[in-house]
């Protein structure tokens, strides 16, 4: 529970630097439910060992931001590799070789969110 705990309180923090005065902001609500339907798909794609729930919000892309504005959503990472040549070359590296490895993983998880997402009510 102490875990949880601080999961929370760090959400909380830095939900707090950044008020939703306007109106028009949701970005509290949205970010803690993206996050966690995003994090129950990949623990039930890949885990608990290789899930890192904590990882700190960044802004990372300013397409995905755009998308972000409109509804709500979760920047989740899919690891590719740590060393170079092996899919650990930063992307669009001129000598980046992406990890055709991790497809099936990254499939499973879009399949695993979507079924979090819209769980079927009734049988067919």
């Amino acid at each position: 529970m102490t875990d949880l705990a601080d999961r929370v309180r760090r959400w909380r923090h830095d939900l707090h630097r950044i008020p939703e005065t306007g109106l028009r902001e949701h970005r509290a609500g949205d970010y803690l439910a993206a996050t966690a339907l995003a994090v129950a798909a990949a623990r039930l794609t890949v885990g608990e060992d290789l899930l890192d729930p904590d990882t700190a919000p960044w802004t990372a892309s300013e397409d995905f931001g755009a998308l972000a504005e409109v509804v709500p959503a979760c920047f989740a990472l899919l690891g590719n590799g740590e060393r170079l040549g092996a899919g650990g070359t930063p992307l669009h590296s001129p000598d980046d070789d992406f990890n055709d490895d991790v497809l099936d993983t990254g499939v499973a998880d879009y399949v695993n969110l979507v079924r979090t997402a819209l769980p079927v009510t009734g049988a067919r």
